[in-house]
């Protein structure tokens, strides 16, 4: 049976079966987009620690309707990413079908810091979505810092979207009332700093 040479699909070697369906599903839903002209539709997953639950009670950072979801555990760090938070979201992305184009916002780091290059690499294999990651952001101690300088320094020129809250918080001032959690008004101004670089507008 003769084949098109002009139409081929490439699939991702070493793949685990779950990712690759969703990465075929995500893949025909975004051809058929393009071929019957309907408009694409983006949909966000944050994705972080108990900062991240800190800011999803503060912002409200939620909404299924517009396609916005939270993935968040206090004290969590890559192993909990890829032992149970890649499967929520792909429970999410089989749920929400009517998104064409995924953007994760990540926030890991601060708990494990040595796993720095674990995190790049994970990264790296995302292919049928756009990852944002967020630097860990600064503690009052200065011991913490280095190591989240460290990481920081480490992950910035190895990922294509890096936003640097760190360097903002830094200038701005912050406020941590337990050393490591924020206050509101800081969750706030890390909310809407990751919103306005992304382009998507606060309370979308």
């Amino acid at each position: 049976m003769g084949t098109n040479p002009g139409h081929h699909i490439e699939l991702a070697r070493d793949v685990p079966l779950g990712w690759l369906s969703v990465w075929i599903a995500a893949a025909l839903a975004a051809a058929l987009m393009v071929a019957t002209g309907a408009p694409e539709t983006t949909g966000y997953i944050w994705i972080g620690d108990s900062r991240t639950v800190g800011m999803e009670r503060v912002c409200h950072m939620s909404d299924p309707e517009n396609h916005i979801y939270t993935i968040a555990k206090s004290g969590m760090g890559y192993r909990w990413l890829v032992t149970e938070a890649e499967k929520e979201i792909g429970e999410i992305r089989k749920t929400d079908d009517a998104v064409t184009n995924w953007e994760y916002i990540v926030n890991l780091g601060v708990n494990d810091p040595a796993n720095v290059n674990k995190y790049i690499d994970w990264v790296g294999d995302i292919e049928d979505a756009t990852v944002h990651y967020v630097s860990v952001n600064p503690v009052p101690g200065k011991a913490l810092n280095r190591k989240i300088t460290a990481f920081n320094d480490t992950i910035k020129p190895r990922v294509e979207e890096f936003i640097d809250t760190n360097v903002y918080l830094s200038f701005l001032g912050y406020d941590a009332p337990d050393g490591l959690h924020y206050s509101e008004r800081t969750y706030r101004d890390i909310f809407e700093y990751v919103c306005d670089d992304i382009g998507m507008a606060v309370g979308e």
